[in-house]
């Protein structure tokens, strides 16, 4: 588990991933959200990408309003910052920003609708030189 949230003893919910075998006898990795409500766990249907997914973290502001982040993988397995969003019915991806590199969304801290903050690297190394 990647990721847990828990608005009340009734209502807490998980981010994973898992990884799974394609028809071409490969892997990659799907989302995994679970919702817990006071008696079980179960996985609830979110976006799921061709190329595979993985999710680092969800903040929950309500019932109504919950987040989940990590990076998406395109056909060439290219990784791309993801970000969802759960309105209360239904789980969806939410546009990010562009980003130069292959970023990857690590963290994403949700005070309010119009206060979120995201936490990530864009995959690249830099070299560096010392300085005397």
């Amino acid at each position: 588990m990647t990721g847990i949230a828990a608005l009340s003893p009734t209502d807490a919910w998980a981010a994973r991933s898992a990884l799974v075998e394609t028809i071409s006898g490969g892997s990659h990795l799907i989302n995994l959200i679970g919702h817990f409500d006071g008696t079980q766990w179960r996985i609830v249907s979110s976006p799921q990408f061709a190329g595979g997914a993985q999710l680092n973290a969800i903040p929950a502001i309500s019932s109504t309003d919950i987040f989940a982040a990590g990076e998406s993988n395109s056909d060439s397995q290219q990784p791309n910052p993801l970000r969802e969003h759960f309105d209360g019915r239904i789980w969806s991806v939410v546009t990010l920003p562009a980003v130069a590199g292959t970023p990857t969304v690590r963290g994403i801290a949700a005070l309010s609708d119009s206060d979120i903050w995201i936490v990530g690297d864009s995959g690249g190394v830099k070299s560096t030189r010392s300085m005397r």
